[in-house]
């Protein structure tokens, strides 16, 4: 288990933007994180900042993370408070959820839902898969094969469905004479 708190006062001169809601305020946001990992089975981390005038949470961020099987969830809800936007009226929240698994011959899937928690609902957004792969002669390439779906659409922006298929190169250059004749068998 580990934690921080701290707090910053300003001695003189103006407030800079962006330490608080409050920009007249001497101190700035309390900051504070706190992080539990019990017997390496499960992760959690908090991370926020409240208000020095009366611990109001303006921002915060929850992740938890686990093993499941042979692959790895993560949770992470963020939380933005609705005095950092002027029009809004309430706070921004959302949600994410990803899962990843290392499969047979190098391969790796990977898949993250988002949620928009904003303004009291819960509206599904951006949801991706990836396959993908990475070897060949001295680890030169990679293949990966993405999907995404994102439902959002305003006037000017249609919602999007693709499917990429990427095959890419890396550490080209001189291959070595061992790589070279492994290469030849």
């Amino acid at each position: 288990m580990s934690g921080f708190l701290g707090v910053s006062r300003r001695l003189s001169g103006k407030t800079s933007a962006g330490l608080n809601t409050d920009q007249g305020d001497k101190y700035s946001d309390y900051v504070a994180s706190l992080t539990v990992n019990p017997a390496n089975s499960f992760n959690v981390r908090w991370l926020g900042r409240l208000s020095s005038k009366d611990l109001t949470l303006n921002e915060s961020k929850t992740s938890l993370s686990s093993a499941l099987g042979t692959g790895n969830l993560s949770l992470t809800h963020n939380q933005l408070a609705k005095a950092y936007f002027a029009s809004s009226d309430d706070d921004r929240e959302e949600l994410s959820a990803s899962y990843s698994q290392s499969l047979i011959g190098g391969w790796q899937f990977s898949a993250t839902q988002l949620w928009d928690l904003s303004y009291g609902k819960t509206q599904r957004k951006k949801s991706t898969a990836a396959l993908s792969w990475n070897g060949g002669v001295q680890d030169c390439l990679y293949i990966t094969i993405n999907y995404e779906h994102d439902p959002v659409a305003d006037r000017d922006v249609s919602a999007v469905d693709q499917l990429n298929f990427v095959i890419g190169f890396k550490n080209l250059g001189a291959i070595s004479q061992s790589a070279a004749s492994a290469f030849g068998k």
